[in-house]
């Protein structure tokens, strides 16, 4: 599957994605930046789709002073042939479901 678009120089390219881990690598690389060094930060209920690649997932990570207090989930949904990521809307996280999360599962926020 692919898709013709133009940099941001002019030129045409293909963006191929063949696998759903190339399509989740994708992901990653344009929501690393969204994190702070050493935050704890889920990615849960991912559903990918190669033949639109796409994922809807959700991100779990504490609110900012500036949000509010306590835990969020955040559900996105990530377009790869576009490499565009889409605010679908957050809830409040009890306590108890970020503790029931295990800490092998987090996604690395550390150095890139």
């Amino acid at each position: 599957m692919g898709n013709n678009y133009k940099t941001s120089s002019g030129e045409n390219t293909e963006k191929i994605i063949h696998t759903i881990e190339g399509l989740k690598s994708a992901r990653n690389a344009k929501i690393r930046s969204m994190f702070n060094f050493g935050e704890q930060v889920w990615i849960v209920h991912e559903q990918a789709n190669i033949g639109t690649a796409e994922i809807h997932f959700s991100i779990i990570r504490r609110l900012s002073r500036l949000q509010g207090t306590g835990w969020a989930r955040i559900r996105y949904r990530y377009d790869g042939l576009g490499n565009i990521l889409h605010y679908l809307g957050e809830a409040p996280l009890m306590l108890a479901e970020v503790e029931a999360l295990s800490a092998d599962d987090r996604f690395y926020t550390g150095i890139w």
